[in-house]
């Protein structure tokens, strides 16, 4: 089996600069990319995947999963200026393939995943070394010149084009970058009765365990109940705890933890979070379980623990 592909994933690019909106972000995927590019037929077995950014800027947050299902390497570029700067990527990609193509022979596919002008004389360099260079970009937004010197051109779709779902917008109030994921993910309840609250809840804290970037959060540092309480919010429509019988939402949320891998804790500093059960510091515990008499009943007929 030979290894023979390169990908640099130009993100300055791909997000439009640093202006960009919440809707591009969101409707960038790497994975899709990726998907077109092997649909070509023209890319071999991955060798390298770099991604280049300024991955200290936390809207990017969202691209977490992006990045490391694949196995992509995030590549930290701040810049040379203070303010972040478009196309400040590119030098140090341009290096970093020109490197490769040097050292490692058995590479002879070089995808660049960007529309910038500037790689024009990337793809030539590259051509003198005798490899393949396959271009992906929009329509909209590829320099000719660049398409031409490419051996292979891959179209992807302008994520503002993508039909953006209402959750992505915030007009519900989703506006964590995790919660915007969970969106995508997660559908509303049906009928919003006391059971399927509960367990559409419970769905929810699933998906946090499940899901490679909350279920680190868990471990680490928790996640704090304003972002459980918007994820549910949006999940549940015309979600009130008062309604189920609990007077604040960390009481509902003590209730719905109960029997699972998860639980409220209180940290020293007074800050309240959902964490792993495995997961929670020495001397510090799960706050006391809160059971309202009609819900304990609910429970014992649901066959709960």
């Amino acid at each position: 089996m030979s290894f023979n592909t390169a990908i640099f994933y130009d993100i300055e690019n791909l997000i439009k600069g640093y202006g960009f909106s919440t809707q591009t972000i969101t409707n960038v995927s790497l994975k899709e990319i990726l998907t077109a590019l092997r649909q070509t037929g023209k890319i071999g077995h991955i060798a390298v995947q770099r991604a280049y950014a300024n991955w200290s800027d936390p809207r990017l947050g969202v691209m977490r999963d992006e990045i490391n299902e694949p196995g992509i390497d995030p590549i930290q570029v701040f810049g040379f200026a203070r303010e972040p700067k478009r196309n400040a990527a590119d030098v140090q990609l341009a290096i970093d393939a020109i490197d490769l193509a040097y050292i490692r022979p058995g590479l002879n596919v070089f995808v660049i995943v960007s529309g910038d002008g500037g790689f024009a004389a990337l793809a030539k360099k590259l051509h003198e070394y005798g490899k393949t260079v396959i271009g992906c970009a929009y329509r909209s937004a590829v320099n000719k010149t660049f398409q031409a010197v490419c051996d292979e051109f891959v179209w992807i779709t302008d994520p503002e084009e993508k039909v953006q779902p209402v959750h992505a917008l915030g007009q519900i109030g989703v506006t964590d970058s995790r919660n915007i994921r969970l969106a995508e993910q997660v559908a509303k309840v049906p009928e919003p009765t006391p059971e399927n609250t509960v367990a559409k809840t419970r769905e929810i804290l699933d998906w946090y365990v499940q899901n490679t970037t909350t279920s680190v959060d868990l471990v680490q540092k928790g996640i704090t109940l304003s972002v459980i309480k918007e994820s549910v919010m949006y999940a549940i429509p015309d979600f009130q705890p008062g309604r189920l019988g609990f007077a604040k939402f960390i009481e509902y949320m003590q209730f719905v933890c109960q029997g699972t891998n998860d639980c409220i804790v209180r940290l020293p500093t007074s800050h309240v979070v959902l964490a792993l059960r495995r997961a929670v510091p020495d001397g510090v515990r799960c706050c006391q379980i809160w059971m309202h008499t009609e819900w304990s009943a609910v429970e014992t007929r649901r066959g709960a623990p």
